[in-house]
């Protein structure tokens, strides 16, 4: 990604003199501000620090209907509310040459603290996989 252009800061010198006094007490918060701003739209923002998110791995192998052979459920951290799950990776265990059938896609429920699968959509059968999530609150 392109990185931003410089931000020019706001100096006193650059006004004219009858605003300067002015410009010096504006110009230190919104020049923090903007510093603070644009470091981050730098390619400094991260999940971990910027957004209510738990990342998690679970091993699950699911039926032909897309329901898991086991229990599946997993504790998450920090999130009152689960507002989705998004699955970044799914590795098969079973076998590394069978992949997916399509987009993985979970239903599920949320007890307190606890997120309990209840159907996965794109696994094939009676495979194993290790399935990357994030747990957006």
């Amino acid at each position: 990604m392109p990185r931003l252009p410089n931000f020019k800061r706001l100096y006193k010198n650059d006004y004219d003199p009858d605003d300067q006094s002015f410009i010096e007490k504006l110009s230190f918060p919104i020049n923090i501000g903007f510093e603070l701003l644009y470091d981050a739209l730098n390619n400094k923002l991260t999940r971990e620090d910027n957004l209510l998110a738990n990342v998690v791995e679970v091993t699950v192998s699911v039926n032909a209907n897309g329901v898991p052979t086991t229990t599946s459920s997993f504790g998450i951290t920090n999130i009152t509310k689960a507002q989705g799950i998004v699955v970044e990776r799914a590795t098969n265990i079973t076998n590394p040459a069978v992949y997916p059938t399509s987009g993985v896609f979970l239903t599920w429920t949320q007890s307190r603290n606890t997120i309990i699968i209840q159907h996965i959509a794109g696994l094939p059968a009676n495979n194993q996989f290790q399935l990357r999530m994030a747990v957006y609150g």
